[in-house]
């Protein structure tokens, strides 16, 4: 199987997400991502894509504090309400107009459906596929000021949805605490891999506590990969890490993309 995420999302790791799936434990029977994000790892770790060995676990697990990515990847995984997305994004097109009124959504007021929906327009019509929020809890995502035929072609594309909702197929969603979610799941027989927010705003602007992560990972009873903003090297420096240079493209200023990540495990 061959299969990318279908979102672009910051701080996705479909950069390193080779090297990520290469030190997946195969010894695992629960794998678990408590911050799931756009779930590059996820897709493609059981991909025979680029050399990359599958890595099947008896149960997987997605969670991640924002409702609106998980109810998007509910609402891709249940048949009946895929099904309903498919006819929406049918319907659609590609518009400044309907990307500000879609921007300016009371996200809660709507249907399920509705809501993954727009999420979705958004990520697909802005720049670099930002889906962010302010400080007042109002999407400012920036509308892609040129829009063409690739644009019109990646957001009417169903091939990586149909492909997701086949592989999300028996997964457990979960929009959760991070730390609730590691109590749940926690064995021996567990894979963690954390991707945490970095030193920026996460959740409408709550600042993450990653010394807390820190803290935690100490005592987990499984295995866990982690990547993370090379900053924070010093929190985790107990256990084996390795740099790596990555180069992003979400960037409005040219040169700003060089990004140095680290790479933690507990084995």
């Amino acid at each position: 199987m061959s299969m990318d995420s279908p979102l672009k999302w910051v701080g996705s790791k479909r950069l390193l997400k080779r090297r990520i799936c290469s030190l997946i434990p195969k010894e695992h029977e629960v794998y678990v991502e408590p911050f799931v994000g756009s779930g590059a790892v996820f897709f493609f770790k059981n991909s025979t894509r680029m050399g990359n060995e599958p890595k099947p676990s008896r149960l997987e697990v997605l969670n991640d504090v924002d409702s609106l990515l998980i109810n998007f990847y509910r609402v891709i995984q249940d048949p009946a309400t895929f099904t309903e997305f498919l006819e929406r994004l049918d319907c659609s097109l590609i518009s400044r107009d309907l990307f500000m009124e879609y921007r300016a959504s009371d996200w809660h007021a709507l249907d399920p459906v509705e809501r993954a929906f727009r999420m979705y327009y958004i990520v697909k019509t802005s720049f670099g596929g930002l889906f962010r929020f302010n400080q007042e809890g109002r999407c400012n995502s920036p509308f892609a000021s040129t829009p063409d035929k690739k644009a019109r072609s990646y957001l009417f594309k169903k091939a990586p949805l149909v492909a997701a909702h086949e592989r999300l197929r028996g997964v457990v969603l979960l929009d959760l605490d991070y730390l609730k979610v590691i109590d749940e799941y926690d064995s021996p027989a567990a894979f963690f891999y954390f991707d945490p927010p970095y030193e920026t705003d996460y959740a409408y602007n709550k600042p993450f506590d990653h010394e807390a992560l820190a803290r935690r990972c100490k005592h987990i009873e499984g295995k866990f990969v982690l990547s993370l903003d090379g900053s924070f090297a010093r929190q985790f420096s107990e256990f084996s890490t390795e740099t790596v240079q990555v180069n992003y493209s979400v960037t409005c200023k040219p040169g700003e993309n060089a990004w140095t990540e680290i790479i933690v495990k507990n084995f």
